[in-house]
């Protein structure tokens, strides 16, 4: 989401605030920036809990390294990328406990991540999300039901392929070409 230039304004002070050890400064920059980073991670994770846990976390690691922020860039591409890392970092954590199928969610919230990256003035969040949903409901009707029973509902590959009377290996190559072809097609939104 784009800000308007009061907002932009009160962030940048904020955070010039903070960086002079101003810490309750921080919490202005909290509030001017959670709905939107809010919405950007729940991108990434579905669960509202793993949501606020990697919100929490992205806080965390803002306010541990404020004086790395240079001022005067977009605060909210910092926080983004910050935001996003950790989203990723959670995804990751909790992949390496699943199945060997972890590797297959990866690869989209990869893809994903990428999909999602946001410059403020050229890209909104809001046209990201909605390129990848409506690129998303463009793919086959079996690609987009593998996509979503796969990454979204986690179910396995060997789950995938009996419900579809194949073979693991075919519902792999399957999902390889939904990835390809739901990454081209945000690619040309852009």
């Amino acid at each position: 989401m784009n800000m308007d230039e009061d907002t932009k304004k009160r962030l940048e002070e904020a955070v010039r605030k903070v960086k002079a050890g101003d810490k309750d400064a921080f919490g202005t920059a909290v509030d001017l920036t959670i709905g939107t980073l809010r919405a950007y991670i729940s991108f990434f994770l579905r669960d509202r809990t793993k949501v606020d846990d990697a919100l929490q976390e992205a806080f965390l690691v803002m306010y541990r390294s404020i004086n790395q922020y240079t001022e005067g860039t977009s605060f909210m591409a910092w926080a983004r990328t910050i935001a996003r890392f950790e989203a990723l970092t959670l995804c990751r954590r909790d992949q390496r406990k699943n199945d060997a199928g972890a590797r297959y969610k990866e690869e989209l919230t990869t893809l994903m991540s990428g999909a999602a990256e946001v410059d403020d003035e050229s890209f909104p969040l809001e046209m990201k999300l909605r390129a990848l949903r409506s690129c998303l409901e463009s793919l086959p009707l079996r690609a987009r039901e593998l996509i979503r029973s796969r990454y979204f509902g986690g179910t396995s590959m060997d789950a995938l392929a009996e419900e579809q009377h194949s073979k693991p290996a075919a519902i792999s190559m399957a999902l390889h070409r939904a990835r390809v072809a739901l990454a081209g097609c945000v690619e040309r939104a852009q």
